[in-house]
């Protein structure tokens, strides 16, 4: 009897010390998904994406839209990965600039580390007559993504 109660104890501890060490690891989810960004006055729409291609690369997509032809818009998506503390940058992140049009998509391509969260930070902005919309640019991240 005394040995299934040492054994009952040892099986308790280490499903304590499993679930507390994988609540460390385990990255946060995303507090802000694609966003409509109704207070804004030209940027309309803002949206990134993270596709785990099953080659140890990921697809980072991004795209912003505006509500109408305007002078500048842009998108950029950054990779992150989750280190146990907190999400840091893998790359300086991708742009895509355009001109007197109304969309701006970028779509890039970037070997992994198997074994980690990963996530997409998006940012979007238009500048318009002078009017930077909106200013800071608006920042968005995808929900993380295992990569096996």
């Amino acid at each position: 009897m005394r040995r299934v109660m040492i054994l009952v104890a040892l099986l308790l501890i280490g499903l304590f010390v499993c679930s507390s060490s994988t609540a460390e690891i385990t990255p946060p989810p995303a507090k802000s998904k694609d966003v409509a960004p109704l207070s804004t006055r030209y940027l309309c729409d803002a949206v990134c994406r993270l596709y785990d291609n099953g080659d140890g690369t990921v697809t980072l997509y991004g795209k912003s839209v505006a509500n109408q032809t305007v002078d500048q818009i842009w998108v950029k998506v950054t990779l992150q990965r989750w280190t146990g503390a907190g999400w840091v940058d893998v790359n300086s992140g991708y742009r895509a600039d355009r001109y007197n049009t109304f969309i701006a998509q970028i779509s890039k391509d970037q070997s992994v580390q198997r074994g980690c969260y990963y996530r997409c930070k998006g940012q979007h902005q238009v500048i318009h007559n002078g009017c930077y919309d909106p200013n800071p640019p608006l920042i968005h991240y995808t929900d993380p993504l295992w990569i096996q």
